[in-house]
């Protein structure tokens, strides 16, 4: 050993390794005193701004359980049986089973989905031969309404308490040792259920009740603002997208003017009725109870990667790497890894937040959301080290053409509301309420035109340019030049 010792290639290896152990040290105590100073500053910040941090905070205004239609009856029932293991089996007269059922998937063939600039076609004699529901529209309401009677009175009754708020989590979220659960098996469902009400609507006017089918898109959006008043972006997302469905059940009576006057007056004020802004707001500030993923997996790497894994970060197939990282290498990360992250995502959430809480048109939300949402990508492209953003860049990119999407229906119900009363539609939308004709992506007025007893509808969307309702894709292939009703 002590001739080894005097080598002078072993004093100089053995120098180097302890360098280096010292500097991996050093460098493991530096990420770990800067990833505490990031964290720590980036909580005060947000609490300076009042956003809440934990789960009492953000349900500190929750109704009481008796008064909440979603902690009552057939909505409670059917979302705790969402929350039940996928493989668990449920009969048909289960309230999971009559839930489903509403959006039977045997209606589907009636009709191709609808996208912006791609009109939805819909014939229910497309539905197969010998199906409960019949071939024609008349069959379709009779049959839809004698199977879901019971389950649409439950469902009026309900709405008729003065609350309607669902919790934000599933009960099994304990804070720091748990997971955050996202999951939103009653929310995606819900996405059946609205295709079946649109079908009725759509069968109602069809066969002549426009009270029906108003009927049908009022359950619609009330289902809509359920599913969104939980809180999480997904669930806001899949409220919006509630309420677009059932909203093409109103533009196809308008287009064939099977609307009658006080039924448009009912949905119009059913779609103002709706707090858009405020259900994306909420949205957004739950993205800071994200920082409970990051304290728990710091806390128990191992069940992270056992029992969460990189699904939790929406991590994909084209990036394997990260896939792997995510899973397996932080049991190796020094707990300032973990902070810098939190704060990361505490920085990002706090941002969208004050962004969406500014009064003014909601192109600010467009373009901010779209600049982080590309920036994210970017970084996620080389690889990067700070993966704690906030989904809130989605939310405001989302809301704003949301807001748009809910903004021209109400605009829809007032036009032709001033048909059936003149006969014949406005010059221009001066004729009507400003406050119900105005564009929130740019504050003006939206873009209008009618002829032959048919009008057009549009915003001039993120270009800023009047296409004429032109529907063709932007260069970036994720928006339509104008946005049309």
């Amino acid at each position: 050993m002590r001739n080894l010792i005097q080598k002078k290639w072993f004093r100089i290896t053995a120098r180097v390794v302890v360098c280096g152990v010292s500097l991996l040290v050093l460098a493991y105590l530096l990420v770990n005193w800067r990833g505490a100073v990031a964290k720590q500053q980036a909580v005060a910040a947000a609490r300076a701004v009042g956003m809440p941090l934990t789960v009492d905070d953000f349900t500190s205004h929750m109704p009481p359980p008796e008064q909440n239609f979603a902690r009552t009856g057939i909505a409670k029932e059917w979302e705790d049986a969402f929350e039940k293991p996928a493989n668990e089996p449920y009969s048909p007269w289960s309230p999971r089973g009559i839930y489903e059922s509403m959006g039977d998937p045997v209606m589907g063939p009636a009709w191709s989905y609808w996208n912006r600039g791609k009109p939805r076609t819909l014939d229910f004699r497309r539905m197969a031969e010998g199906n409960p529901y019949g071939r024609s529209p008349a069959t379709f309401l009779a049959e839809y309404d004698r199977r879901h009677g019971e389950a649409w009175k439950n469902f009026q009754a309900g709405f008729d308490l003065p609350y309607v708020r669902r919790p934000l989590v599933p009960p099994r979220f304990a804070g720091g040792s748990e997971w955050f659960g996202l999951e939103e098996g009653f929310g995606l469902s819900s996405r059946k259920l609205q295709d079946g009400l649109f079908l009725r609507a759509e069968a109602a006017l069809a066969t002549g009740d426009s009270a029906k089918a108003a009927e049908s898109i009022v359950l619609g959006l009330r289902l809509a603002d359920l599913i969104a008043s939980k809180g999480t972006v997904i669930c806001v997302l899949v409220g919006h997208n509630g309420m677009r469905t059932v909203g093409r059940a109103l533009k196809s009576g308008i287009g064939r003017h099977l609307w009658k006057k006080e039924d448009l007056e009912l949905l119009s004020r059913e779609f103002q009725r709706l707090d858009l802004r405020s259900r994306i707001y909420r949205g957004i500030e739950s993205e800071a109870l994200m920082i409970h993923v990051w304290e728990g997996w710091k806390e128990d790497r191992a069940r992270f990667g056992r029992e969460v894994g990189p699904g939790a970060m929406n991590v994909d197939d084209e990036t394997p790497f990260l896939f792997w990282f995510w899973s397996k290498a932080p049991g190796g990360l020094p707990a300032g890894w973990f902070d810098m992250n939190a704060a990361a995502l505490l920085d990002d959430t706090r941002r969208c937040r004050e962004l969406a809480t500014a009064p003014g048109p909601v192109s600010a939300w467009f373009v901010e959301g779209s600049r982080l949402i590309e920036e994210r990508s970017k970084e996620n492209r080389r690889g990067r080290i700070i993966v704690g953003s906030s989904a809130g860049p989605f939310l405001l990119k989302g809301g704003a053409v949301a807001i748009v999407d809910w903004r021209l229906m109400i605009a829809a119900c007032e036009i032709e509301r001033y048909f059936l009363e003149h006969g014949s539609y406005p010059a221009g939308l001066e004729a009507l309420p400003p406050e119900l004709v105005t564009d929130p992506f740019n504050g003006g007025l939206f873009c209008y035109a009618a002829k032959d007893g048919k009008f057009t509808l549009y915003s001039k969307g993120p270009d800023g340019k009047d296409d004429g309702g032109a529907q063709e894709l932007l260069s970036n292939h994720a928006e339509w030049k104008d946005w049309v009703w």
